[in-house]
C-alpha cells in the first residue's frame, strides 16, 4: 500500500514538475490589414513600420523561437507584377552562382487570389535564406527569413505562411 501511494505521489509531482518547466507558448493571432489587403497569424505583433528595402512598402516582422525572424513587405504593384517577378527571379537563379548563392530550392507557388515565387538559397555570407514573393491583383508581398546551416527551417515559418491569405473589400 506504502509503495502504490508513493508512486501516485512522484507521478503527480512529476506531472507538476513538467508543468512549471515547459515554457509558455505564445499567443498566436490574425492580424488583419486592410490598407495593404492581406491577413497573416503570428506568434507576436508585428509592429508596421516602413520598409528599408522598398521604397514605398510597409514590413512587418516578428522575432521567431530560433533567434530567426520573419519579416512580410508589401507595396503597390503595376498588372505585371507576376511576369516581373517571374524574370527577375529567373534571371536571380541563372546568375546566383556566379554570385556566390547556392539555390536550395525554387518553385512556383499560388493561392487564392495569387501567384508567385518561392525559394531557399543559401547567400554568400553563409546564411539560409528563405523567401516567397507573390502578386495579387495590386500588391506585391515578399516573405523572408533566415537562419544558420545546419540548423532546421525555422519551426513557425509554415504555420505562417500557410496564413498568409489575401483579403478584399473589407
Amino acid at each position: 500500500m506504502k509503495i502504490g501511494l508513493w508512486a501516485v505521489i512522484l507521478v503527480g509531482m512529476s506531472v507538476v514538475g513538467l508543468a512549471q518547466v515547459s515554457p509558455p507558448s505564445s499567443p498566436w493571432k490574425e492580424y488583419v490589414y486592410p490598407q495593404n489587403s492581406f491577413a497573416i497569424t503570428l506568434p507576436r505583433d508585428p509592429h508596421p513600420h516602413k520598409s528599408t528595402q522598398m521604397a514605398n512598402g510597409t514590413a512587418y516582422s516578428v522575432p521567431l523561437s530560433s533567434g530567426a525572424r520573419f519579416s512580410i513587405v508589401t507595396e503597390e504593384a503595376n498588372d505585371k507584377c507576376v511576369e516581373t517577378v517571374r524574370g527577375q527571379l529567373d534571371n536571380a537563379k541563372n546568375t546566383a552562382e556566379s554570385r556566390g548563392f547556392t539555390v536550395v530550392s525554387f518553385r512556383e507557388v499560388e493561392g487564392t487570389g495569387y501567384a508567385g515565387v518561392e525559394f531557399v538559397q543559401k547567400v554568400p555570407t553563409g546564411k539560409i535564406d528563405y523567401e516567397r514573393w507573390i502578386c495579387s491583383a495590386k500588391r506585391l508581398y515578399v516573405f523572408a527569413s533566415d537562419w544558420d546551416p545546419g540548423e532546421s527551417e525555422p519551426k513557425e515559418l509554415r504555420r505562417i505562411v500557410d496564413s498568409f491569405r489575401i483579403i478584399t473589400g473589407q
